[in-house]
């Protein structure tokens, strides 16, 4: 998020990591993709299933991941997700909070910075651009794979209620 403006509000595009139900500011976010094995296109690929310490995905479930794509110095990078949900807008004064004590002392994943509320339930906010600005390089075992050349719409990603 952009510090020192007058922002009263925020563009969240919501995704799905197993059970978790996680955020990011829409801006970060490129564009929305799927993988596959026949794409030319190759980017490197952070699993958040991994990052959440969750068993990647198998079978039927497994081919239909999203990729956020997220545009960086050194190219693009993308994260592997298993929903992609909405865009909801979302009030910094009324419905976002910082990360709770509890949470923020156990996390493994320095990427989460916050709360907001959303349909009576909390998002974790997680920040996509976090890699980039830290220099971090994405790990030996965290892989590339190609991508369809035309993005996924998101409205028809939204998952059903």
């Amino acid at each position: 998020m952009e510090h020192g403006t007058a922002q009263t509000s925020l563009a969240v595009l919501t995704f799905g990591v197993g059970p978790f139900l996680l955020g990011t500011e829409a801006s970060q976010v490129a564009r929305l993709v799927r993988p596959t094995f026949r794409g030319r296109d190759r980017i490197p690929v952070v699993d958040l299933r991994r990052r959440c310490g969750l068993e990647p995905p198998f079978g039927a479930a497994a081919a239909r991941g999203h990729l956020l794509v997220v545009p960086g110095a050194a190219g693009e990078m993308a994260y592997l997700v298993d929903q992609v949900g909405e865009i909801i807008t979302v009030n910094l004064a009324r419905q976002m909070w910082p990360l709770p004590p509890l949470i923020e002392r156990q996390k493994r994943w320095p990427q989460l910075w916050g709360v907001c509320e959303w349909r009576d339930e909390l998002v974790l906010l997680v920040d996509l651009a976090w890699e980039e600005a830290q220099g971090v390089r994405i790990q030996e075992s965290e892989e590339s794979v190609g991508v369809e050349s035309r993005p996924v719409d998101p409205r028809h990603l939204i998952p059903e209620p």
